[in-house]
């Protein structure tokens, strides 16, 4: 992680930080969003650029010179006529033709944010036909992605975001599309997590935790707040077995005073991505093939090949922790990295566990596959049981903190879900204690139904620039939206213990109404009702950086994955690599290849030990 000095600070945050090293030049062509002024120069005939902020006098750097290849192509797709005069200005559509291109540079996506010279053109007129033939429709896209409306994509990997680690725009329009796309793939079942069980209980907490935020329903020691928790596996579909190899969801929804609160996680602490973005490829990687509706691991691992950031998350799915048989018996994690808050506007980075006081218990994988066939819905049918038996599981909410100055101090991104945060830096800190002590009266209105978001935040909550979380704060309440309908807060099992004041109204399914006929802001014919709610704002956060599509500069994809290896027991470790030699074996050399040359980074011995069993299944 880059550490930058005051005079950078001032205008690089650890929220929005500015994509660029010390004394490296930018690109005229990102857009700037700073207060700060800024001016830019360059001479149109040459690749020469001048870029100029209003910094301290030791960041300002002269302009740089550099090449210019070759990347465009000849083509163009539009149509000029060989008689073609020269149309008037005001009269022509304009396009470039290839003799008149010109070079400017941008920023490519790496992880040092290196310059990249591409090729862009100058406005030269040409005409342009109103519409275009079939021929030049296909030449147009042809070899590249598009987005739903035929717009070439550029970028399909990472978000766009105010600086290297900055927050996602809701102008990203491709995310939005792909995401909101993906939402609703699936009618009416969950695209993710569709088999799933639940209960209701309580969330009671050991004391106060003003100091670091200000969350009414963490606010005083003893404080009780009822609480919804749905368990699920993620891939399968409503009928699948509870023993697959899967991550399983772990979801919480708090009906705290101050609305409701969701911690949408799962049973392992990391995941396969890091940006939103690549939510939908990771999901379609592992969901049969589009073609036989048969799942193909030989998919899910040439997703892995070429996302080295996956790593990690192989050392735990592929672990005995992939394969359980009851959900009394697993431990919670929040993955994803949220901002608290106090009073006094003092922010810290947090992380939640669900620490569970049954003990965590896993099967291998033999055991799994027997009981997927002889009991599939084991882990439904043990907690149901277990509650209705008065056997109440409990899980003990722990967090871990970081200030932004230590986030700065690391060698990782502590914003990277799929990094895990060191206990011995940042210990778990005791929270409550929740009790699932009540099954549902109906599952499919109490479980089916629960809409889980992690957009669904209370004062003293924020959302970090993690990119998976701000993609997820976007993509639960939409496919929420689509799955249930606009008004799905309006259901028992998702209304907050207040009823909403809004001026919403309306819409499909609406069975709760505000009889007020004045429904906008301001107004005087109702006294201006509903009126702003008098609480404790926090300071604004300053955000600064260059608009563009990232990856974050501090990956490091291997070195917790070792970690995490070598504190496997020498069986855990035999387990671990059978379990993926099983299905690698299989796959074309080339994502053989590629996935075992992550492993040789993560540990020698990791990569020695699957290459080792997939000798031995290939003998068989």
């Amino acid at each position: 992680m880059t550490i930058y000095n005051s005079g950078e600070r001032d205008h690089m945050n650890r929220v929005g930080r500015s994509s660029r090293k010390p004394n490296q030049q930018l690109s005229p062509n990102a857009t700037l969003i700073t207060k700060k002024p800024t001016s830019l120069s360059f001479s149109p005939m040459a690749s020469e650029l001048s870029f100029q902020q209003s910094l301290p006098a030791a960041e300002k750097s002269p302009g740089a010179v550099w090449s210019i290849p070759d990347m465009l192509s000849a083509e163009t797709s539009a149509y000029v006529p060989d008689d073609a005069a020269e149309p008037a200005s005001e009269l022509r559509d304009v396009v470039p033709r290839p003799e008149d291109r010109m070079a400017l540079p941008v920023m490519s996506e790496t992880v040092q944010s290196a310059p990249v010279i591409v090729e862009t053109v100058q406005s030269a007129p040409v005409i342009v036909e109103a519409m275009p033939s079939a021929s030049m429709q296909k030449r147009s896209t042809a070899g590249g992605m598009t987005d739903s409306a035929g717009h070439p994509i550029p970028n399909d990997t990472s978000s766009l975001t105010v600086g290297v680690d900055g927050k996602i725009l809701l102008e990203d329009l491709h995310f939005i599309d792909k995401l909101s796309h993906f939402d609703r793939e699936r009618i009416p079942e969950r695209v993710v997590h569709a088999k799933g069980t639940g209960a209701l209980g309580t969330f009671v907490a050991y004391e106060g935790m003003q100091r670091y935020t200000s969350a009414d329903f963490l606010r005083e020691k003893g404080r009780e707040t009822p609480v919804l928790v749905r368990f699920s596996t993620v891939i399968g579909g409503r009928s699948s077995a509870d023993t697959v190899r899967d991550p399983r969801g772990f979801a919480t929804k708090f009906y705290t005073n101050e609305g409701i609160y969701d911690i949408v996680g799962n049973d392992l602490p990391v995941f396969f991505i890091r940006d939103g973005i690549k939510f939908p490829d990771v999901i379609h990687s592992l969901k049969p093939s589009p073609e036989n509706n048969l799942r193909d691991p030989q998919r899910f691992w040439d997703f892995v090949s070429l996302s080295p950031e996956a790593t990690h998350m192989i050392t735990w799915l592929y672990s005995d922790r992939g394969t359980v048989k009851d959900y009394r018996n697993v431990d919670g994690f929040g993955v994803n990295t949220y901002v608290w808050v106090n009073r006094d506007s003092v922010r810290h980075f947090v992380k939640y566990h669900w620490k569970t006081m049954q003990g965590v218990e896993t099967i291998d994988r033999f055991e799994a596959e027997q009981l997927a066939g002889s009991d599939p819905d084991i882990a439904v049918r043990h907690l149901f049981e277990a509650i209705k038996n008065g056997d109440y599981p409990k899980y003990e909410l722990c967090v871990q903190l970081m200030s932004e100055e230590e986030a700065e101090k690391l060698s990782f991104d502590p914003l990277d879900d799929t990094k895990t945060w060191m206990e011995d830096k940042f210990p778990l800190m005791k929270v409550g204690m929740m009790t699932l002590n009540k099954n549902p009266k109906n599952f499919f209105a109490q479980i089916e139904q629960a809409a889980f978001c992690p957009a669904n935040i209370v004062p003293g909550v924020e959302l970090s620039a993690d990119k998976m979380l701000q993609g997820r704060s976007f993509a639960y309440h939409d496919t929420q939206r689509h799955r249930i309908g606009v008004n799905f807060t309006q259901l028992p099992v998702n209304r907050p213990l207040s009823p909403p004041l809004n001026n919403q109204r309306d819409g499909a399914m609406t069975f709760a109404f505000n009889p007020s006929p004045i429904n906008y802001s301001p107004n005087s014919l109702a006294d201006n009702q509903p009126a702003p709610s008098d609480i404790p704002v926090p300071k604004p956060e300053y955000a600064s950086g260059y608009i563009g599509r990232f990856v974050i500069p501090d990956t490091d994809d291997f070195t917790q994955a070792g970690e995490r290896y070598r504190s496997l027991s020498d069986l855990d470790q035999k387990h671990l690599c059978d379990n993926i030699a099983v299905e690698l074996w299989k796959c074309r050399q080339d994502i053989v290849n590629r996935v075992m040359g992550y492993f040789e980074k993560a540990d020698r011995g990791f990569a020695q030990g699957v290459m080792r069993d997939m000798e031995k299944y290939r003998k068989m």
